[in-house]
């Protein structure tokens, strides 16, 4: 239970990794009134005067679209992709008729790699928004992920292929990924897909979260007996909101 519970809160996803997104914004819930359509790489940076603070119900195209109630991409926001609540009406959100700007979910991703195990040898920095297509040779044995989350892709250029996993504070074996079966084999890496949200779930994944990140800058994860104390109680909770 200890070993399989863990991918499930933690690294579940409803979304598949994207590099752009798109919607389309309705004036009135249910897809009615005025609509306008939006889309792109980076920060949509305002929705103009004639649609500033209207939208009310939202359709992302398949991809995840994160909202903000500021210009700039700034303030409030909230996280909408398939399979998450209330697109027919974000009052149910607490957004409608206040989204002034939208981009892409995708959070920034930081990494450090070292060449061998226990943070030994040659060591290279990455960070972005998007995939780095290719690490050259591939050699990482150990990792730090500054407290970000990110994808790595075995033997696959272009954040490509189904083998890959996410790192993130807390998750496991950062001193050594041949525990992975990721050992000198990252060819590519990018940022972790958006997390699924769920109304019951959202708050126990943030929980767990919040315990996890409780570890210490070189990756090493919370001792097994916490960990599963927590889990025990993640599962009653999960249950009691099915």
């Amino acid at each position: 239970m200890f070993t399989l519970l863990v991918p499930a809160i933690a690294l579940i996803s409803h979304c598949s990794l994207v590099h752009g997104w798109k919607a389309t914004l309705w004036e009135l819930p249910n897809y009615k009134g005025e609509k306008y359509h939006f889309e792109g790489n980076d920060c949509y940076q305002y929705l103009g005067d004639d649609f500033n603070d209207k939208a009310s119900s939202i359709d992302t195209h398949g991809t995840c679209v994160r909202l903000y109630a500021d210009a700039f991409c700034e303030a409030d926001n909230i996280d909408v992709f398939p399979g998450s609540l209330f697109h027919k009406n974000l009052k149910d959100l607490g957004f409608q008729q206040s989204v002034s700007s939208l981009g892409p979910c995708l959070a920034p991703w930081k990494i450090t790699l070292w060449e061998y195990p226990d943070y030994k040898g040659a060591k290279f920095t990455y960070n972005g928004t998007d995939c780095l297509d290719s690490l050259g040779d591939g050699k990482a044995s150990s990792l730090n992920t500054h407290g970000t989350c990110v994808r790595l892709y075995k033997n696959a250029p272009r954040c490509e292929g189904d083998e890959h996993i996410d790192v993130f504070p807390g998750s496991f074996h950062h001193r050594d990924l041949s525990y992975l079966g990721f050992h000198d084999s990252v060819s590519s890496l990018g940022p972790c897909p958006p997390m699924p949200r769920k109304p019951v779930l959202s708050s126990l994944y943030y929980t767990l979260g919040d315990f996890l990140s409780t570890t210490n800058s070189n990756g090493v994860s919370p001792d097994k007996d916490s960990t599963e104390k927590l889990l025990g109680n993640v599962i009653i909770l999960g249950n009691l909101g099915k």
